[in-house]
């Protein structure tokens, strides 16, 4: 297996769109691919998929699906375009959106080595859904394996092994938003902060921009009218905007210089916008002070660390969704615990 064959794996994958939830043309592909190259290969219900070379006694897993996020100036379809890398001396990056290295590097090495001349005994897993709850996991039949070791390529460091274990649970906060009203109001909208994974990024302390409007106008007397931060529960928000009436300008216009003084070198792209809009539709003071609470409180961050292992996150949460629709609002964060050695 050869890096060069590796990153051309990896490039043929990226032409798939394989967003979580699908994953249908990635699995067909691959079991086509399984089929016309001789090797003995499964697929299930849920587009999971077994690719056998030989008796094996180890089997190698990665997943097939990768988190879609991008700009907000960005017109990537993750449902029907291609990602197409970008090389950058020894890094490769996606142009306005998520490369999916995550795990389309581990698909890549897993099926290099099938092709490996020097490899003849060989099983490949390969899951679906891993990004939004492990859902191909939870519906695979282990029986179907024939080895009797495995080995995740999911992991974070090259030549690094792993005996892991992580828990986490998912959390939807849902909101009654009651009667309206319209009035001239402020838009307060942040965006360009990096964001990142909610697990390998989170104790980077970058800015999380739902986080954020609720430290702005946490305490102001106002009402709020939209809410948007549409990004992913597993990834920490870099964009979002808020539509309001009420709060003391001056108060609000000084927070928002404390957190551009504070990041200017963390997140060098930054961008907090504060301007008067002529119309806004409104919430109810209680009900807005309600989703500013929501937003200001949930905790999000790094939580603990852990006293045996030096630089490991022991538990941490992510506030990454917050959406409005007629009548109600909706929170997603994702909370971790890790414990590996």
């Amino acid at each position: 297996m050869s890096n060069t064959q590796v990153l051309d794996w990896f490039t043929d994958i990226s032409k798939i769109p394989r967003v979580s939830g699908n994953e249908k043309a990635i699995s067909d592909r691959l079991f086509h691919w399984a089929q016309a190259h001789g090797y003995q290969v499964i697929q299930d219900t849920a587009f999971n998929l077994v690719i056998r070379k030989g008796a094996p006694s180890v089997a190698l897993q990665a997943h097939m699906d990768m988190v879609g996020e991008k700009d907000t100036s960005s017109q990537h379809d993750f449902l029907s375009d291609p990602i197409l890398p970008v090389q950058e001396g020894d890094i490769l990056r996606a142009e306005g959106t998520t490369l999916g290295a995550d795990n389309g590097i581990g698909l890549a090495m897993g099926l290099s080595l099938l092709e490996d001349k020097d490899v003849d005994h060989l099983e490949l897993l390969l899951t679906t859904g891993e990004e939004t709850g492990l859902t191909g996991a939870n519906t695979f039949s282990p029986g179907i394996l024939q080895s009797d070791q495995l080995i995740n390529l999911d992991g974070e460091s090259e030549g690094v092994f792993l005996a892991s274990c992580a828990g986490g649970i998912n959390a939807n906060i849902s909101l009654s938003l009651g009667e309206t009203k319209e009035e001239e109001g402020w838009l307060l909208k942040i965006s360009g902060l990096q964001g990142g994974h909610s697990g390998l990024e989170i104790h980077k302390h970058r800015g999380n921009a739902l986080k954020w409007l609720g430290y702005i106008l946490g305490g102001e007397a106002l009402r709020i009218g939209s809410l948007h931060g549409d990004g992913k529960f597993n990834a920490i928000s870099r964009e979002a905007d808020i539509c309001f009436c009420g709060g003391n300008p001056e108060t609000i216009e000084a927070r928002i210089s404390l957190l551009q003084q504070e990041y200017q070198d963390a997140e060098p792209e930054l961008s907090i916008e504060f301007t008067k809009i002529p119309a806004c539709t409104l919430l109810s003071e209680d009900t807005s002070q309600n989703i500013l609470g929501l937003l200001s409180e949930l905790p999000s961050g790094v939580h603990s660390m852990s006293a045996s292992i030096d630089g490991l996150v022991e538990s941490s949460s992510n506030l990454g969704v917050a959406t409005m629709k007629p009548g109600e609002l909706t929170d997603r964060k994702s909370t971790r615990l890790n414990s590996s050695h």
